[in-house]
């Protein structure tokens, strides 16, 4: 036989490295495919298949780690309808586990999950999933389900994520077996719902559109409001069919129970064209469209509307929008602009809006836009511990995340439209 000569050698040897290191990567892409198949939005952090399915019948069981829990209560009957809904299937919740079942537990509270986890994978409660608030581990084997978290917003994500893939494999009635650990990489997953323009949304409605968003564990909402807030200080601005304390209280209250944060939202500087309208209120008009800062009485009237609006909220984030703020120096803000300039004068009406909401104990959210095309608007010169959300009509979207990140913002991610 031939001695295989050393560049031979060498050729066969990178070759060998070279498959070794492409077969991981190939059942990497395969794994990522199954995956994708799913159809899981978002997509987990982590998922590991297992050979079999489990089986959903009318003897599965659904099992609260700890029975009278409002928060995991709450989840089972959201995977119960599911099941019905999806694959016609009735299962009932008991205090008595017994396979096949459906457990939801608590990470640090029961012991269930105490025994399941660490032989799942060693570390696995000390991970990401068991320590933040969101995250949570969902086990399925073919006898039972096992669905693990901290918090009741991370058995609630749990579960969601179990939804789905009950509707995917609505048809079979069988689920295939895998573990997927999963959290959340922002703290904050938002839309912002636009109520000013158009019709104003009803009550249904808006809660419709937050149980959906809190299925594909978004947890945050705001209202986008300009003039639809209906004030008792000043009647004459808001439609007959403006949205009332009352019905913030109600739609918070409904947000939470989804493990969704209802933010506050008011306009105080542009997009004021319907208040501005209004006789009474044109005197505080910079254009029309746009509040002016040069007239003390502007925020007398937004000294009113806040007390007003504010305090509806119960959320510590407060949104004053304040984009798209143009023609400052049109009107009676002229030598203010001429002293301060425009980002000047645009830094001057946040501080003075930050003083009239300060005392409320929120913390105000604004968009970027303006600030991110004025050098002299930063975080220093604003002096308003502000947090900067972010939207683009794409062109600026990366300058505005710069600046948004300079701002110490905890919002960073660009989605599409008003979402933050």
């Amino acid at each position: 036989m031939r001695a295989i000569q050393p560049l031979q050698r060498f050729l066969l040897l990178a070759m060998v490295i070279g498959l070794c290191a492409g077969a991981p990567s190939t059942r990497a892409q395969q794994a990522a495919d199954r995956t994708a198949d799913l159809h899981l939005v978002p997509v987990p952090k982590d998922v590991a298949w297992h050979e079999g399915t489990f089986a959903v019948s009318p003897q599965v069981t659904v099992v609260l780690g700890k029975a009278g829990d409002t928060d995991d209560a709450f989840a089972a009957s959201a995977l119960i309808d599911e099941i019905k809904a999806s694959m016609d299937v009735r299962v009932g919740m008991k205090n008595v586990m017994r396979d096949p079942s459906v457990v939801i537990a608590r990470i640090g509270r029961d012991p269930i999950a105490a025994r399941r986890l660490p032989a799942l994978r060693p570390g696995l409660l000390d991970s990401i999933a068991a320590r933040t608030a969101e995250g949570y581990v969902l086990d399925i084997t073919p006898r039972s389900i096992l669905i693990a978290a901290r918090t009741g917003a991370g058995v609630y994500y749990g579960v969601q994520t179990l939804c789905q893939l009950i509707r995917t494999h609505g048809a079979e009635k069988r689920i295939p077996c895998l573990t997927i650990v999963d959290w959340p990489t922002l703290r904050y997953r938002g839309v912002m719902l636009d109520i000013s323009r158009g019709p104003i949304p009803t009550m249904g409605y808006l809660k419709e559109v937050v149980a959906t968003l809190a299925e594909y564990k978004q947890n945050a909402v705001t209202l986008y409001t300009e003039n639809v807030f209906r004030l008792r200080s000043h009647p004459d601005v808001a439609p007959a069919d403006g949205i009332t304390p009352a019905q913030v209280a109600e739609l918070a209250a409904f947000a939470r129970a989804h493990h969704c944060e209802l933010i506050g939202n008011a306009q105080p500087f542009g997009h004021m064209e319907h208040t501005l309208a209004i006789p009474f209120y044109r005197p505080l008009a910079e254009n029309p469209w746009v509040i002016s800062p040069a007239v003390e009485a502007s925020y007398d009237y937004l000294k009113e509307l806040f007390a007003e609006v504010v305090p509806s909220y119960s959320s510590s984030l407060f949104h004053i929008n304040s984009d798209e703020v143009s023609g400052l120096g049109e009107g009676p803000a002229r030598r203010m602009v001429d002293s301060l300039g425009t980002g000047g004068v645009y830094a001057y009406h946040i501080n003075r809006v930050n003083e009239i909401v300060k005392p409320y104990g929120k913390r105000l959210m604004m968009w970027g836009d303006i600030a991110v095309n004025n050098p002299r608007i930063s975080p220093a010169s604003s002096g308003s511990p502000a947090m900067a959300a972010i939207w683009s009509c794409q062109r600026s979207a990366n300058r505005e995340a710069s600046w948004s990140r300079s701002a110490g913002s905890d919002m960073r991610r660009k989605y599409s439209g008003s979402s933050f």
